[in-house]
Formats: C-alpha cells, sequence, structure tokens
C-alpha cells in the first residue's frame, strides 16, 4: 500500500510541475525551497550530542501556537537542539522571526521515503512534535522504523485541512481511507489536546510528554472512516 501511495505521490507531483514552475519563475514559490523539501538541503546540526527535539508547525496558525512550547523546551533542556520545521512559507518566514532561538528552521520534506530519510539522518531527532493533524504515512513509517516517538499535539485537522481531506476522500477513499487509518494506527504516535508537560522521561528521552487525551471528533473520523 506504501508503493501505491508513492506512486500516487509522485503521479501529483508530476501533473502539478507546471503549476510549480509557474509559480516559481512568477513568484518565487516552491522551486525556492525544492531542494530542501527533498532533503539534499539539510540543515547542518553538530552530530555529536542527544537526539533533537523537533517541533513542526504546518502554517502561520500552528507555529504561533509552538512558540511557547518550544521556548519551554529550549529552557528546560538547553544542552539539546531545537529545530522546527513548516509547511508553508508562510509559516517558515514566521518561524525565523519568532523561534530565532531554534538551532535551525526548515521546510518539512516532502513524504518519499528518500526525502524523509535524508532529513531524519541529518536532525538524528529524539522526539517529534506535531501541532495539529498533517498524516505523512511514509514520516511516520520511518520515525517508527528508528524508534522516533511522534506526537501530535492538540491533534485535530484543521477545517481548511479536513475540506481538502474530504475531497481526497471523495476521489480516492477506497484507498485512502483503510490506508491512512493504518498508517496512523500502525505508526504509533500519540495524540493529545493540550500542549505536552515537560518532565523528565525513560531511556533518557527528556522531551517526553503527559497525555491529555485523543485525537478530536475530526481526526478519529477521518481515520476510521466515519464521517465529520
Amino acid at each position: 500500500m506504501y508503493f501505491i501511495y508513492s506512486f500516487l505521490m509522485g503521479t501529483a507531483a508530476l501533473l502539478l510541475l507546471p503549476y510549480w514552475v509557474v509559480k516559481g519563475l512568477r513568484q518565487r514559490k516552491y522551486l525556492s525551497n525544492l531542494k530542501e523539501r527533498l532533503g539534499l538541503e539539510v540543515p547542518a546540526l553538530p552530530a555529536e550530542g542527544a537526539g533533537a527535539m523537533w517541533i513542526h508547525a504546518v502554517s502561520v496558525g500552528e507555529l504561533l501556537s509552538s512558540v511557547s512550547l518550544a521556548k519551554r523546551l529550549k529552557e528546560a533542556y538547553p544542552q539539546r537542539r531545537l529545530v522546527i520545521s513548516t509547511t508553508t512559507s508562510t509559516g517558515q518566514q514566521l518561524a525565523r522571526e519568532r523561534a530565532n532561538f531554534a538551532d535551525a528552521i526548515f521546510y518539512f520534506p516532502l513524504d518519499w521515503t528518500f526525502c524523509v530519510r535524508r532529513v531524519l539522518q541529518a536532525v538524528r531527532p529524539s522526539s517529534v512534535v506535531v501541532l495539529e493533524t498533517e498524516v505523512w504515512p511514509n514520516f511516520l513509517r520511518e520515525a517508527r522504523r528508528q524508534e522516533i516517538p511522534v506526537l501530535f499535539v492538540s491533534g485535530r485537522i484543521s477545517d481548511r485541512s479536513f475540506a481538502r481531506y474530504q475531497r481526497y476522500l471523495g476521489r480516492f477513499g477506497f484507498f485512502l481511507r483503510p490506508f491512512l487509518g493504518s498508517a496512523l494506527a500502525n505508526s504509533g504516535a500519540g495524540f493529545c489536546e493540550r500542549q505536552p508537560q515537560v518532565r523528565h522521561g525513560p531511556a533518557g528521552r527528556d522531551a517526553a510528554f503527559a497525555m491529555a487525551g485523543i485525537a478530536s471528533t475530526r481526526a478519529r473520523a477521518f481515520a476510521g472512516g466515519g464521517g465529520g
């Protein structure tokens, strides 16, 4: 199923390539950060030391919600590297303005296995915190393979994302619904509704998180094939 998913991702990318090229030439979008999204240009982080704390904020709203958490983690564990990724260019710009205390700020990789592996090898995270719910199956699978815990904080799908997923499910629901549900179920990812509490965890995982709940109604319906 992962092969089919990656094939569909590649097909969609080829179909959208003309649009990305035009946008890139006219507005300098997409092309300027393509190498970063492909994992060809990854943040330069020291090879020594404990694994990094990785916070992923999709766009502006999620980034604003993550700043206080990022500061708390950095203050609590100054010896650990803190990295922040975003999906959108507006989120990236805001991250560089509001979270300049982070050790690295970069674009989240495209969800192809070779891209994900390159970035995971460079960042070497000990934990990944995702603000809201952005489901990337290959990323979740690689994180689980490398025993990297992933936590969805305030694990819900925004109205905009939910509408987009609903359109995709309407066209490819016969494949995507069971596949994404399985990807979430097998990822070992945790969900919580509040910001996690920072405390010392077992096996040297300093950035452990207290679970405050499970995914929101929309996220459960999406993963389980129910209604919105």
